[in-house]
Order: C-alpha cells, then sequence, then structure tokens
C-alpha cells in the first residue's frame, strides 16, 4: 500500500463500489489485495471482509505466489 493503510483499502473499496453501483454497474466486484506477501494479503483481506459494507464489493481475493 503505498503511502495508505488497510483502513484506506476499505474506504477505497467501499467509495468505489457504492459510485460505480450507483453510475449503473451493479455487478461490481474487485480483487482485493495482491500485497507484496502472502501474508499481508491476508491481513488486508480479513480486515476487508470484516467490513459488512466492503465485503459486498470483494469477488476473489490474490496474492503473489512468489
Amino acid at each position: 500500500m503505498l503511502n495508505g493503510n488497510v483502513k484506506d483499502v476499505i474506504d477505497i473499496i467501499k467509495r468505489a463500489g457504492a459510485r460505480l453501483r450507483k453510475e449503473g454497474f451493479p455487478d461490481v466486484k474487485f480483487v482485493i489485495p495482491n500485497e507484496e506477501t502472502e501474508e499481508h494479503s491476508l491481513a488486508v483481506a480479513a480486515a476487508v471482509l470484516a467490513d459488512p459494507e466492503a465485503r459486498q464489493y470483494v469477488g476473489a481475493i490474490g496474492y503473489h505466489p512468489y
């Protein structure tokens, strides 16, 4: 997360998801979070999925397997 934190990720998902739905994309889903490590991806994904408003916009959890 470049100059951000987990709360920022959650806020972006909620705002972008709501805006896209408002603009006519009712089935929008995001791939989250694709951080630098699997562990960090899991931690951010867990936080996003714990937020009911953000969770509705999640379609997949990504990670970098290297």
